[in-house]
């Protein structure tokens, strides 16, 4: 019995090492080396881009040719390390086969078949410009692609419906860009950059610094404005260009070093505001200040201010021009922000949101690459990028509190922008509305080909907002312009020549204006009275 059943066995592994002997000397197992079957490619990726196979056995590697579309392969490289190479031609868009026929021992030959596409198309994206939506909207925006893609939306996958249709759904409006791409299996790739603008009221307003606004004179001007409805807003100070918060502040640091020094209360004045209809812009001053420039400098943190190549103050402003990049300047100006926010502030303009203006080559910044680290073209990159991060941070804190964010920046700051670190294309992704400071007085001889800018109020306000304009519209953020009203340069400014500045403002797009006077006494017959 025993030994049938070992005969049996015998038997048994004789015939499974005949059929693994026979399967053996007949397969062939066939690996494509440089190229991934139905892979996509990028005509640059390779007109001639070579390919090969390995062979297994090996013995027979070189008897198979490759044909592309039926064709012999462009040029038999031949056989180095077990690798039989070919260089394959991709000249035009479309897809390939690729086979190869391998002779076999007792069996006919066997043929292995692939495919790939070369594709050089950047997909179909549509995406739907938003409207102007209200501050705490639900937003949807629809798209559609045309092919399969990969869509992301600042950087994160979205889903995309089998149509190739898809919503960007927020339950309030997204800030800052979009940057909406599509990118197909190639890797060629579609982008749109957007921006979801929120509602912003047209604005007719003046300054009015702490002082002003205690001073029961300069008030009541303010209020006769108001009165008869030659305004709808006002500008007033919470800190200025010297540091100081006019009012009461609960802020740690201002109480440190002597900031705030209470000249009007901030609850009285918003409600005397708001009670007449009047939407309330508080101004911060953020980097000029020199209380916490002086306090740094006693307490040896000059790492918080602006400084020279010496390593001493930056000799600009009487040297009150803070480290904009330092975090605990920073950290104060938009606790300072939230506070005035928190009390009830409609909106929040952010003044001297820059680097100090001058030769970059002669100014360190504690945190930023120096001088001698890169060129200026890297550096000035930086001191805008820094900017940049500072009002992104700063828009999402605001927004939290129903309170919108803008800027007053340089006339220049449209088209020459990275000469002080404010790049107003950039900057309208973290704001709500952008206020360039047009004043004629502060315009040079022949700049925009307006020969004497201060004498011709019109024309430089004019021609300085169509730049505005064709860098800011696009993206729906209004544009409020800083206005002169006070006479500098040897022309007297009265109320023509304040008018003459709002008609040119509205001719180019503006979303309303608004006025400057240092003393806080403004030109009423300018303004249209209502009704």
């Amino acid at each position: 019995m025993l030994s049938n059943l070992l005969i049996a066995a015998v038997a048994l592994a004789f015939v499974a090492y005949v059929a693994w002997a026979a399967w053996d000397y007949t397969r062939v197992e066939v690996d494509l080396v440089g190229l991934e079957n139905n892979e996509y490619l990028l005509p640059t990726e390779g007109d001639g881009r070579q390919v090969g196979v390995t062979l297994a056995p090996d013995n027979r590697i070189e008897e198979v040719q490759l044909l592309v579309d039926g064709e012999p392969a462009a040029e038999d490289l031949g056989v180095e390390d077990g690798v039989h190479s070919w260089l394959i031609p991709q000249f035009e868009e479309r897809t390939y086969d690729l086979s190869m026929e391998v002779t076999r021992p007792l069996l006919g030959p066997t043929t292995v078949n692939w495919t790939y596409t070369v594709d050089g198309t950047e997909p179909e994206l549509t995406v739907a410009e938003p409207g102007t939506v209200a501050m705490d909207a639900e937003v949807v925006i629809p798209g559609s692609v045309n092919e399969e893609v990969t869509l992301t939306v600042n950087g994160e996958e979205a889903d995309v419906d089998d149509d190739g249709s898809f919503e960007l759904t927020y339950d309030r409006p997204p800030l800052g860009f979009l940057e909406i791409e599509a990118e197909d299996l190639a890797g060629n790739s579609t982008t749109q950059r957007i921006r979801v603008p929120v509602e912003y009221p047209e604005i007719r307003a003046v300054h009015v610094s702490a002082a002003a606004w205690a001073d029961d004179e300069l008030r009541a001007g303010v209020m006769r404005l108001i009165d008869e409805g030659r305004i709808n807003a006002v500008q007033l100070d919470i800190k200025d260009e010297l540091g100081i918060i006019g009012y009461d502040s609960d802020v740690d640091l201002a109480n440190e070093i002597g900031a705030d020094r209470p000249m009007y209360d901030p609850k009285e004045a918003l409600d005397t505001l708001h009670e007449r209809g009047m939407h309330v812009i508080g101004r911060v001053v953020a980097f000029r200040d020199p209380i916490l420039a002086e306090h740094a400098a006693d307490e040896g943190r000059m790492d918080m201010l602006a400084q020279g190549t010496d390593g001493e103050a930056l000799d600009i402003y009487r040297g009150g021009f803070t480290n904009f990049a330092h975090p605990d300047v920073q950290q104060y100006n938009l606790d300072v922000a939230v506070e005035a926010a928190e009390l009830g502030f409609d909106d929040i303009m952010f003044d001297y949101i820059r680097r100090p203006d001058g030769d970059l080559n002669q100014m360190v910044f504690d945190g930023l690459m120096g001088p001698d680290e890169a060129p200026e073209g890297e550096r000035s990159d930086e001191v805008t990028a820094t900017i940049l991060d500072y009002l992104e941070r700063t828009h999402v804190e605001l927004r939290e509190h129903g309170t919108y964010q803008g800027a007053a920046v340089f006339g220049i700051a449209a088209k020459r922008g990275d000469q002080i670190g404010q790049e107003a294309g950039e900057m309208v992704a973290h704001l709500d509305y952008i206020s360039p400071m047009l004043y004629p007085s502060h315009f040079g001889p022949d700049e925009y080909n307006v020969k004497s800018p201060t004498a011709e109020p019109g024309k430089i306000v004019e021609r300085s907002m169509r730049e505005f304009v064709e860098v800011v519209e696009p993206w729906g953020v209004p544009l409020v312009p800083w206005l002169q009203d006070f006479s500098l340069g040897g022309t007297q400014y009265g109320d023509a020549e304040v008018r003459q500045q709002i008609d040119a403002a509205y001719g180019e797009s503006a979303g309303g204006f608004l006025l400057w006077n240092a003393s806080v006494r403004y030109h009423g017959g300018a303004l249209d009275p209502a009704g």
